[in-house]
Protein backbone atom coordinates (compact mmCIF):
# COMPACT_ATOMS: atom_id res chain seq x y z
CA UNK A 1 0.00 0.00 0.00
CA UNK A 2 1.53 3.37 -1.03
CA UNK A 3 0.85 5.97 1.06
CA UNK A 4 1.31 9.54 1.35
CA UNK A 5 2.34 11.37 4.88
CA UNK A 6 0.59 10.60 7.99
CA UNK A 7 -1.73 14.00 8.95
CA UNK A 8 -1.71 15.21 12.19
CA UNK A 9 -4.52 16.95 13.75
CA UNK A 10 -4.14 21.51 14.39
CA UNK A 11 -6.07 24.29 15.81
CA UNK A 12 -7.31 27.22 13.82
CA UNK A 13 -7.89 30.73 15.36
CA UNK A 14 -10.22 32.81 13.44
CA UNK A 15 -9.69 36.48 13.35
CA UNK A 16 -12.34 38.76 12.97
CA UNK A 17 -12.06 42.47 11.12
CA UNK A 18 -14.56 45.15 10.81
CA UNK A 19 -14.02 48.07 8.65
CA UNK A 20 -15.13 51.34 9.94
CA UNK A 21 -16.20 54.69 7.83
CA UNK A 22 -16.13 58.22 8.51
CA UNK A 23 -18.49 60.52 10.01
CA UNK A 24 -19.68 61.71 6.52
CA UNK A 25 -22.39 59.81 5.49
CA UNK A 26 -22.33 61.52 2.36
CA UNK A 27 -19.01 61.14 1.70
CA UNK A 28 -18.57 57.18 2.44
CA UNK A 29 -22.41 56.11 1.47
CA UNK A 30 -22.85 54.93 5.05
CA UNK A 31 -25.49 55.20 7.00
CA UNK A 32 -24.88 57.06 9.94
CA UNK A 33 -28.62 56.74 11.96
CA UNK A 34 -28.41 55.66 15.81
CA UNK A 35 -30.34 52.61 14.12
CA UNK A 36 -27.13 51.35 11.97
CA UNK A 37 -25.08 51.99 14.46
CA UNK A 38 -26.37 49.90 17.12
CA UNK A 39 -26.68 47.36 14.68
CA UNK A 40 -23.20 47.27 12.75
CA UNK A 41 -22.82 44.25 10.23
CA UNK A 42 -21.49 41.18 11.20
CA UNK A 43 -17.47 40.91 11.19
CA UNK A 44 -15.69 39.00 8.61
CA UNK A 45 -13.97 36.31 9.91
CA UNK A 46 -10.19 35.92 7.97
CA UNK A 47 -7.93 33.42 8.07
CA UNK A 48 -4.05 33.99 6.10
CA UNK A 49 -3.73 30.39 4.90
CA UNK A 50 0.20 28.92 5.17
CA UNK A 51 0.79 26.02 2.03
CA UNK A 52 3.57 23.21 2.60
CA UNK A 53 6.12 25.63 2.04
CA UNK A 54 5.04 28.18 4.85
CA UNK A 55 4.52 25.22 7.10
CA UNK A 56 8.43 23.80 6.32
CA UNK A 57 9.66 27.32 6.85
CA UNK A 58 7.32 27.69 10.53
CA UNK A 59 10.00 24.51 11.44
CA UNK A 60 13.58 26.72 10.46
CA UNK A 61 12.49 29.43 12.62
CA UNK A 62 11.83 27.56 15.25
CA UNK A 63 14.79 25.58 14.91
CA UNK A 64 16.71 28.80 14.67
CA UNK A 65 14.92 30.62 17.90
CA UNK A 66 15.34 27.62 19.65
CA UNK A 67 19.54 27.20 19.37
CA UNK A 68 19.43 31.21 19.55
CA UNK A 69 17.75 30.21 22.88
CA UNK A 70 15.29 33.08 22.26
CA UNK A 71 11.48 31.84 21.48
CA UNK A 72 11.20 35.78 20.41
CA UNK A 73 12.78 35.03 17.43
CA UNK A 74 10.00 32.70 16.33
CA UNK A 75 6.60 34.14 15.53
CA UNK A 76 4.53 32.40 18.37
CA UNK A 77 1.33 33.73 19.64
CA UNK A 78 1.27 35.22 22.77
CA UNK A 79 -1.14 32.42 23.86
CA UNK A 80 0.88 30.09 22.32
CA UNK A 81 1.13 26.22 23.98
CA UNK A 82 4.31 24.59 24.67
CA UNK A 83 4.69 21.23 25.78
CA UNK A 84 8.32 18.67 26.20
CA UNK A 85 7.88 15.47 27.05
CA UNK A 86 4.17 15.74 27.83
CA UNK A 87 4.91 18.60 30.34
CA UNK A 88 3.29 21.63 29.77
CA UNK A 89 5.99 24.34 30.42
CA UNK A 90 6.50 28.20 29.52
CA UNK A 91 8.39 29.46 26.58
CA UNK A 92 11.98 29.47 26.80
CA UNK A 93 12.12 26.63 29.03
CA UNK A 94 14.03 23.11 29.24
CA UNK A 95 15.37 22.44 25.81
CA UNK A 96 15.14 26.41 24.70
CA UNK A 97 18.15 26.98 27.51
CA UNK A 98 20.21 24.23 26.23
CA UNK A 99 20.19 23.67 22.55
CA UNK A 100 23.78 23.88 21.29
CA UNK A 101 23.36 23.04 17.28
CA UNK A 102 20.30 23.03 14.51
CA UNK A 103 20.08 19.14 12.35
CA UNK A 104 22.88 18.39 10.25
CA UNK A 105 21.73 14.63 9.19
CA UNK A 106 18.41 13.28 9.33
CA UNK A 107 15.46 16.08 9.23
CA UNK A 108 12.55 14.77 8.46
CA UNK A 109 9.29 17.09 8.11
CA UNK A 110 5.74 16.65 7.51
CA UNK A 111 3.39 19.04 6.29
CA UNK A 112 -0.82 19.05 6.56
CA UNK A 113 -1.92 22.31 5.11
CA UNK A 114 -5.48 21.14 5.63
CA UNK A 115 -5.29 21.69 9.05
CA UNK A 116 -2.66 23.76 8.93
CA UNK A 117 -0.13 21.94 11.19
CA UNK A 118 3.61 20.33 10.53
CA UNK A 119 5.49 17.43 12.30
CA UNK A 120 8.90 17.26 12.52
CA UNK A 121 11.82 14.38 13.66
CA UNK A 122 15.61 15.10 13.32
CA UNK A 123 18.28 14.62 15.19
CA UNK A 124 20.37 18.19 16.67
CA UNK A 125 22.82 18.37 20.08
CA UNK A 126 21.81 19.61 22.91
CA UNK A 127 24.78 20.79 25.44
CA UNK A 128 26.98 19.12 22.33
CA UNK A 129 25.40 15.70 22.65
CA UNK A 130 23.01 14.45 20.14
CA UNK A 131 19.38 14.09 20.80
CA UNK A 132 16.18 13.17 18.70
CA UNK A 133 13.75 15.99 18.85
CA UNK A 134 10.15 15.26 17.15
CA UNK A 135 7.49 17.46 17.39
CA UNK A 136 4.52 19.15 15.99
CA UNK A 137 3.71 23.05 15.32
CA UNK A 138 0.28 24.43 14.42
CA UNK A 139 -0.01 27.83 12.98
CA UNK A 140 -2.64 30.05 12.51
CA UNK A 141 -2.86 33.50 10.95
CA UNK A 142 1.07 33.29 10.38
CA UNK A 143 2.03 32.97 14.30
CA UNK A 144 2.57 29.34 15.71
CA UNK A 145 -0.51 28.77 18.65
CA UNK A 146 0.90 25.08 19.49
CA UNK A 147 4.54 23.43 19.71
CA UNK A 148 4.56 20.02 21.25
CA UNK A 149 7.61 18.15 21.98
CA UNK A 150 9.31 15.07 22.71
CA UNK A 151 13.03 14.44 23.36
CA UNK A 152 15.10 11.47 23.31
CA UNK A 153 18.47 11.77 25.00
CA UNK A 154 21.19 9.11 24.72
CA UNK A 155 21.24 6.28 27.37
CA UNK A 156 17.44 7.31 28.10
CA UNK A 157 16.11 5.04 25.54
CA UNK A 158 16.19 2.92 22.13
CA UNK A 159 18.25 5.40 19.71
CA UNK A 160 20.62 5.28 16.91
CA UNK A 161 22.01 8.77 16.36
CA UNK A 162 24.65 8.25 13.64
CA UNK A 163 21.55 7.04 11.09
CA UNK A 164 22.32 8.99 7.59
CA UNK A 165 19.28 10.78 6.26
CA UNK A 166 16.08 10.14 5.74
CA UNK A 167 14.70 7.38 3.55
CA UNK A 168 13.84 9.25 -0.10
CA UNK A 169 10.52 8.24 0.11
CA UNK A 170 9.66 10.49 2.30
CA UNK A 171 10.02 12.71 -0.04
CA UNK A 172 8.67 11.15 -3.30
CA UNK A 173 5.36 12.99 -4.22
CA UNK A 174 2.34 10.30 -4.50
CA UNK A 175 0.33 10.73 -7.80
CA UNK A 176 -3.23 12.03 -7.40
CA UNK A 177 -4.71 8.90 -8.54
CA UNK A 178 -2.61 6.54 -6.46
CA UNK A 179 -3.33 8.71 -2.56
CA UNK A 180 -5.25 7.03 -0.07
CA UNK A 181 -7.58 9.23 1.67
CA UNK A 182 -7.25 11.03 4.73
CA UNK A 183 -9.74 8.61 6.01
CA UNK A 184 -7.70 5.76 5.09
CA UNK A 185 -4.70 7.33 6.46
CA UNK A 186 -6.10 8.00 9.57
CA UNK A 187 -7.12 4.36 9.94
CA UNK A 188 -3.80 3.16 9.05
CA UNK A 189 -2.38 5.11 11.86
CA UNK A 190 -4.62 4.48 14.26
CA UNK A 191 -5.24 0.39 13.52
CA UNK A 192 -1.39 0.64 14.29
CA UNK A 193 -2.02 1.65 17.54
CA UNK A 194 -4.78 -0.69 18.16
CA UNK A 195 -2.86 -3.07 17.28
CA UNK A 196 -0.14 -2.74 19.87
CA UNK A 197 -2.59 -1.41 22.47
CA UNK A 198 -4.81 -4.76 22.08
CA UNK A 199 -2.25 -7.44 21.35
CA UNK A 200 -4.28 -7.60 17.62
CA UNK A 201 -3.34 -9.81 14.32
CA UNK A 202 -3.78 -8.56 10.86
CA UNK A 203 -6.17 -5.38 11.92
CA UNK A 204 -4.19 -3.51 9.23
CA UNK A 205 -2.33 -3.75 6.40
CA UNK A 206 1.38 -4.02 5.94
CA UNK A 207 3.32 -3.87 2.66
CA UNK A 208 6.02 -7.10 2.56
CA UNK A 209 8.63 -4.31 1.74
CA UNK A 210 7.28 -2.12 5.20
CA UNK A 211 10.45 -1.32 7.28
CA UNK A 212 9.85 0.43 11.24
CA UNK A 213 12.34 2.53 12.42
CA UNK A 214 12.68 3.88 16.15
CA UNK A 215 14.69 6.57 16.94
CA UNK A 216 17.26 5.55 14.02
CA UNK A 217 17.02 1.95 14.69
CA UNK A 218 15.66 -0.51 12.28
CA UNK A 219 13.53 -2.99 14.49
CA UNK A 220 12.00 -4.62 11.48
CA UNK A 221 12.90 -6.04 8.39
CA UNK A 222 16.27 -6.03 9.55
CA UNK A 223 18.47 -9.08 8.61
CA UNK A 224 21.49 -7.46 10.62
CA UNK A 225 18.86 -8.63 13.71
CA UNK A 226 17.66 -11.58 14.94
CA UNK A 227 14.00 -13.18 15.83
CA UNK A 228 11.34 -10.03 16.14
CA UNK A 229 13.63 -7.76 14.46
CA UNK A 230 14.45 -9.32 11.56
CA UNK A 231 10.54 -10.38 10.92
CA UNK A 232 8.73 -8.14 8.93
CA UNK A 233 6.32 -6.11 10.12
CA UNK A 234 3.30 -7.94 9.72
CA UNK A 235 4.97 -11.16 11.31
CA UNK A 236 6.30 -8.47 14.25
CA UNK A 237 3.22 -7.11 15.17
CA UNK A 238 1.73 -10.64 14.84
CA UNK A 239 3.96 -11.75 17.23
CA UNK A 240 2.31 -11.20 20.04
CA UNK A 241 5.34 -9.60 21.88
CA UNK A 242 3.67 -6.75 22.19
CA UNK A 243 1.24 -7.99 25.16
CA UNK A 244 2.77 -6.17 27.81
CA UNK A 245 1.35 -2.77 26.42
CA UNK A 246 -1.80 -1.89 28.20
CA UNK A 247 -2.25 1.30 26.80
CA UNK A 248 -1.07 4.20 24.55
CA UNK A 249 -2.00 7.80 25.90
Amino acid sequence: MKNSMKCILGLIALLGLAACGGNDPAEHGTDSTPAAAANPPPAVAVVEPCDRDCLLGFVDRYIEALVAHDPSRAPFATNAQFTENAQVLTLGDALWGTASAPPDKYKLVVADPETSTVAFFMIMKESGDPIWLSGRLSVANQEITELETVIIRSGGGFSNFEIEGIDPLWDEIVPPEERNTREELFAAADGYMESLEKNLVDHVAFDESCDRLENGVKTANNPALEGIGAMSCRENINSGMWVYIKEIA
